[in-house]
């Protein structure tokens, strides 16, 4: 049995909202034009050839007659200025993700640990962990050695929830 739940072509999927979110999750500011139909949008740090600005043109409506066709220039240009494939781009806009492949959780954590801020807490829990299986491993009659763990098994925690809540308190994103 044929699912026909999901459309033959992909990018039918892929409302003009959903476009708009990308392009501004992205870094893509929206700039004014004329015709309503049209959304244009620059990304101030990509540069082209000339060293100017990127622009995209996007179909700012479902309704139009060549919105599919618009859709997969969008998803064809954006590739190649992402040097992603296709499929992923297509993915992220229409909010699926692939078993095996990082959705948009885990790359916001994976970008998040090449923050600094991000990195200092992910190394204060390693240190944690660390420090608590080494009080573990210990014996009992190993009562100074033990208790130094434990205390630096505390102090770790602390730390790193301390930077945690830090970094939230004062507003700082953390996957920058």
């Amino acid at each position: 049995m044929t699912d026909t739940s999901r459309p033959a072509d992909p990018s039918r999927a892929v409302g003009a909202g959903a476009i708009l979110d990308y392009m501004t999750r992205h870094g893509w500011e929206p700039r004014p034009f004329p015709r309503d139909e049209v959304r244009v949008f620059v990304h101030p740090s990509l540069k082209n050839d000339d060293g100017k600005p990127i622009t995209l043109l996007v179909p700012a409506s479902e309704r139009l007659a060549d919105y599919r066709a618009g859709v997969q220039t969008l998803v064809h240009a954006l590739s190649v200025i992402e040097d992603r494939p296709q499929e992923d781009v297509l993915r992220e806009l229409t909010g699926r993700s692939h078993p095996g492949r990082p959705d948009g959780f885990h790359r916001r954590v994976l970008r998040s640990i090449r923050s600094p801020v991000g990195f200092f807490i992910l190394a204060g829990l390693v240190c944690a962990v660390l420090n608590v299986a080494t009080y573990l491993s210990l014996t009992p009659e190993d009562s100074t050695s033990r208790l130094a763990a434990g205390v630096a098994s505390v102090v770790s925690v602390v730390l790193a929830a301390a930077l945690a809540g830090w970094a939230v308190a004062s507003g700082r994103r953390v996957n920058r």
